[in-house]
Protein backbone atom coordinates (compact mmCIF):
# COMPACT_ATOMS: atom_id res chain seq x y z
CA UNK A 1 0.00 0.00 0.00
CA UNK A 2 1.35 3.44 -0.95
CA UNK A 3 1.01 6.08 1.75
CA UNK A 4 -0.44 9.43 0.81
CA UNK A 5 2.07 12.30 0.97
CA UNK A 6 1.29 14.96 3.58
CA UNK A 7 0.63 18.19 1.67
CA UNK A 8 -0.76 20.27 4.53
CA UNK A 9 0.49 23.80 4.87
CA UNK A 10 1.92 24.89 8.20
CA UNK A 11 2.14 28.48 9.36
CA UNK A 12 5.43 29.33 11.06
CA UNK A 13 6.47 32.42 12.98
CA UNK A 14 10.14 33.08 12.35
CA UNK A 15 12.40 35.52 14.22
CA UNK A 16 15.37 37.09 12.47
CA UNK A 17 18.26 39.09 13.90
CA UNK A 18 21.58 40.53 12.79
CA UNK A 19 24.24 42.47 14.67
CA UNK A 20 27.30 42.55 12.39
CA UNK A 21 27.86 43.39 8.76
CA UNK A 22 25.23 45.09 6.64
CA UNK A 23 22.47 44.11 9.04
CA UNK A 24 19.46 45.34 7.09
CA UNK A 25 20.74 43.84 3.85
CA UNK A 26 21.33 40.49 5.58
CA UNK A 27 17.77 40.50 6.95
CA UNK A 28 16.42 41.31 3.49
CA UNK A 29 18.48 38.53 1.88
CA UNK A 30 17.22 36.12 4.56
CA UNK A 31 13.62 36.93 3.68
CA UNK A 32 14.28 36.43 -0.03
CA UNK A 33 15.98 33.08 0.60
CA UNK A 34 13.27 31.94 3.02
CA UNK A 35 10.56 32.71 0.49
CA UNK A 36 12.53 30.96 -2.26
CA UNK A 37 13.35 27.82 -0.24
CA UNK A 38 10.58 27.52 2.36
CA UNK A 39 7.28 28.98 1.23
CA UNK A 40 5.13 32.07 0.94
CA UNK A 41 5.69 34.91 3.40
CA UNK A 42 2.27 35.95 4.68
CA UNK A 43 3.30 38.82 6.95
CA UNK A 44 6.45 40.67 7.86
CA UNK A 45 7.05 42.95 10.84
CA UNK A 46 8.70 46.30 11.05
CA UNK A 47 12.41 46.49 11.70
CA UNK A 48 13.46 46.87 15.34
CA UNK A 49 16.69 47.89 17.02
CA UNK A 50 17.49 46.05 20.24
CA UNK A 51 20.12 45.72 22.90
CA UNK A 52 21.88 42.35 22.96
CA UNK A 53 20.27 39.67 25.11
CA UNK A 54 22.40 37.19 27.03
CA UNK A 55 25.70 39.03 26.58
CA UNK A 56 25.83 42.81 27.07
CA UNK A 57 29.24 42.95 25.35
CA UNK A 58 27.69 42.25 21.94
CA UNK A 59 26.80 44.88 19.34
CA UNK A 60 23.16 46.04 19.00
CA UNK A 61 20.83 43.95 16.88
CA UNK A 62 18.32 44.60 14.16
CA UNK A 63 15.36 42.24 14.58
CA UNK A 64 12.18 41.38 12.77
CA UNK A 65 9.61 38.60 12.55
CA UNK A 66 7.63 37.02 9.78
CA UNK A 67 4.90 34.49 9.22
CA UNK A 68 5.62 32.01 6.48
CA UNK A 69 3.43 29.23 5.09
CA UNK A 70 5.18 26.02 4.14
CA UNK A 71 4.72 22.33 3.46
CA UNK A 72 8.01 21.67 5.26
CA UNK A 73 8.03 19.79 8.54
CA UNK A 74 9.85 21.50 11.46
CA UNK A 75 13.17 19.61 11.17
CA UNK A 76 13.35 20.26 7.42
CA UNK A 77 12.65 23.95 8.01
CA UNK A 78 15.40 24.06 10.66
CA UNK A 79 17.92 22.59 8.21
CA UNK A 80 17.03 25.21 5.59
CA UNK A 81 17.25 28.03 8.15
CA UNK A 82 20.70 26.84 9.18
CA UNK A 83 21.75 26.57 5.53
CA UNK A 84 20.63 30.17 4.92
CA UNK A 85 22.54 31.31 8.00
CA UNK A 86 25.72 29.66 6.69
CA UNK A 87 25.14 31.09 3.20
CA UNK A 88 24.98 34.58 4.73
CA UNK A 89 28.16 34.16 6.77
CA UNK A 90 27.21 32.55 10.04
CA UNK A 91 30.01 30.38 11.39
CA UNK A 92 29.83 27.02 13.19
CA UNK A 93 28.86 28.72 16.47
CA UNK A 94 25.30 27.82 15.51
CA UNK A 95 25.17 24.85 17.89
CA UNK A 96 27.01 26.17 20.91
CA UNK A 97 25.23 27.88 23.77
CA UNK A 98 27.34 31.05 23.88
CA UNK A 99 25.90 34.33 22.70
CA UNK A 100 28.25 35.89 20.14
CA UNK A 101 28.02 38.50 17.40
CA UNK A 102 26.53 37.09 14.22
CA UNK A 103 25.61 38.28 10.74
CA UNK A 104 22.28 36.45 10.84
CA UNK A 105 20.21 34.43 13.26
CA UNK A 106 17.01 32.70 12.12
CA UNK A 107 14.82 31.12 14.81
CA UNK A 108 11.64 29.09 14.47
CA UNK A 109 9.40 30.64 17.13
CA UNK A 110 5.99 29.01 16.62
CA UNK A 111 4.27 26.58 14.28
CA UNK A 112 0.49 26.93 14.33
CA UNK A 113 -0.62 25.43 17.67
CA UNK A 114 2.02 22.71 17.50
CA UNK A 115 4.39 21.72 20.27
CA UNK A 116 7.46 19.95 18.94
CA UNK A 117 10.50 18.68 20.80
CA UNK A 118 13.59 16.78 19.72
CA UNK A 119 17.30 16.95 20.45
CA UNK A 120 17.97 19.86 18.07
CA UNK A 121 14.66 21.77 17.98
CA UNK A 122 11.99 22.91 20.42
CA UNK A 123 8.79 24.63 19.26
CA UNK A 124 7.62 26.99 20.67
CA UNK A 125 11.08 28.49 21.00
CA UNK A 126 12.06 27.98 24.67
CA UNK A 127 13.01 31.67 25.23
CA UNK A 128 10.20 33.26 23.22
CA UNK A 129 8.32 34.59 26.27
CA UNK A 130 11.50 35.94 27.90
CA UNK A 131 12.80 38.09 25.05
CA UNK A 132 11.34 41.50 24.30
CA UNK A 133 13.32 41.70 21.03
CA UNK A 134 11.31 38.67 19.85
CA UNK A 135 7.95 39.63 21.31
CA UNK A 136 7.80 43.21 19.99
CA UNK A 137 8.03 42.35 16.27
CA UNK A 138 6.07 39.14 16.76
CA UNK A 139 3.19 40.96 18.48
CA UNK A 140 3.00 43.32 15.52
CA UNK A 141 2.14 40.48 13.12
CA UNK A 142 0.84 37.68 15.36
CA UNK A 143 -0.58 39.30 18.49
CA UNK A 144 -3.48 36.87 18.75
CA UNK A 145 -1.45 33.68 18.19
CA UNK A 146 -1.63 31.46 21.24
CA UNK A 147 1.51 30.09 22.83
CA UNK A 148 0.46 26.42 23.16
CA UNK A 149 2.44 25.78 26.33
CA UNK A 150 1.42 28.89 28.29
CA UNK A 151 -2.06 29.24 26.73
CA UNK A 152 -1.56 33.02 26.39
CA UNK A 153 -1.50 35.08 23.26
CA UNK A 154 1.65 36.86 22.06
CA UNK A 155 0.33 40.28 23.09
CA UNK A 156 -0.22 39.04 26.67
CA UNK A 157 3.29 37.60 26.72
CA UNK A 158 4.68 40.90 25.41
CA UNK A 159 2.87 42.93 28.05
CA UNK A 160 4.05 40.63 30.85
CA UNK A 161 7.65 40.16 29.67
CA UNK A 162 10.18 41.03 32.38
CA UNK A 163 13.03 41.67 29.89
CA UNK A 164 14.35 45.20 30.54
CA UNK A 165 16.40 45.51 27.33
CA UNK A 166 15.48 48.42 25.09
CA UNK A 167 13.69 47.56 21.84
CA UNK A 168 12.80 50.34 19.41
CA UNK A 169 10.70 50.13 16.27
CA UNK A 170 12.68 51.73 13.43
CA UNK A 171 10.62 51.46 10.27
CA UNK A 172 7.77 49.55 8.79
CA UNK A 173 9.66 47.55 6.18
CA UNK A 174 13.09 46.49 5.07
CA UNK A 175 14.52 47.62 1.74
Amino acid sequence: MVSKRDERQLNYCIGLGSNIGERELLLNKSCVLLERRVGRILQISSLYSSEPWGNKELKPFLNMALIIQSKLRPIDLLKICQSIERTLGRKKDIYNKEYIDRPIDIDILLCDQMMFRCEILIIPHPYLAKRKFVLEPLAEIAASWIHPEFNKNIEELRLNCSDQNKVKRLKTSIE
